[in-house]
């Protein structure tokens, strides 16, 4: 049972987990957050054309140091995991020392991740009871 423990706790802090992160992308006063509906994988984000977020776990992207005017912000997560891949492009109007906020929609899961995601966890499950009945 002490094995089992640890593998679970060896397990936990291996995993990742996703960001809040902080870019700069000028020397404006202006603030973007973007805050997406669940946290996404492999993010992307530009701004104007410039790339400051590149293939990150996220939970919200704040982008600040931005010029007032508009500015062009492409948010992409790919993930097989979606049923559509994932790619908001906006022109958002900055003024200086405003934030702004926006929410993100992240697509649904496919059915094939639920398949493999019910698959794995009974297969994990007959694996630790296996382990805990016949091997200890």
């Amino acid at each position: 049972m002490k094995n089992l423990f640890i593998a679970f706790i060896a397990l936990v802090l291996l995993s990742s987990c996703a960001k809040d992160i902080t870019v700069s992308a000028g020397t404006g006063k202006g603030v973007i957050t973007m805050k997406p509906t669940t946290p996404t994988v492999r993010t992307y984000v530009t701004i104007n054309d410039q790339l400051v977020v590149d293939s990150k776990r996220v939970k919200s992207v704040t982008v600040t140091g931005l010029e007032e005017g508009e500015n062009k912000v492409v948010y992409k997560s790919s993930s097989l995991t979606y049923k559509e891949a994932m790619e908001v492009e906006k022109t958002i109007v900055v003024k200086n020392n405003t934030n702004k906020t926006e929410i993100l929609t992240v697509p649904p899961n496919s059915n094939g991740y639920w398949i493999y995601s019910g698959l794995s966890s009974v297969v994990s499950i007959v694996a630790l009871l296996w382990y805990s009945l016949f091997l200890q």
